[in-house]
């Protein structure tokens, strides 16, 4: 489902980048990952109409934007950066093949998260500097995202599922 990764995990800027590795050869029939270029300058809403975070992009702004889709296919080993705003997703696996991807994530020192889930908490006790100094201050800047209070510890994918049933079962 189209999703930005700071709607999950907001910081208190957005200066994240994720990096991608292709562990086998991602294509259209195996669901290679799909972005819409240019979007990654604002924040999209991912709550329904009650106000609950759904883990998906709900936002009318991004109504029509699917043929301004690029799908990445690439090698095994390929790598992919991608802006924490960028808008993605996977296509559908329709073979028989993996499609196992490794994800890193990397922040500036000063972009600090502003929400500790369960999740959140456990993914920053492995959280190491790679470069530089500590931040004194968190800089606060970029786009505000909602928080998107988590009422327990779901992964996206999961609360995804959940958003899509209720939208099956309310049609």
């Amino acid at each position: 489902q189209w999703h930005q990764d700071l709607a999950y995990f907001p910081h208190t800027n957005d200066s994240l980048v994720t990096a991608l590795i292709y562990l086998d050869d991602a294509n259209l029939e195996n669901g290679c990952l799909q972005v819409v270029p240019g979007l990654h300058r604002s924040y999209l809403d991912h709550h329904d109409e009650a106000g609950r975070f759904s883990g998906l992009i709900t936002d009318s702004a991004f109504e029509g934007t699917g043929s301004l889709a690029r799908a990445l296919p690439g090698s095994a080993g390929s790598v992919i950066l991608m802006h924490c705003l960028l808008p993605h997703s996977s296509l559908p696996n329709h073979s028989s093949s993996a499609r196992r991807t490794l994800i890193f994530e990397y922040r500036a020192s000063d972009a600090l998260p502003i929400l500790y889930s369960t999740r959140a908490a456990g993914t920053e006790e492995k959280a190491r500097l790679l470069r530089g100094s500590p931040a004194q201050f968190a800089r606060l800047a970029g786009p505000p995202p909602r928080i998107p209070h988590l009422d327990n510890n779901k992964s996206l994918y999961q609360l995804q599922e959940e958003t899509q049933a209720d939208k099956k079962s309310g049609e």
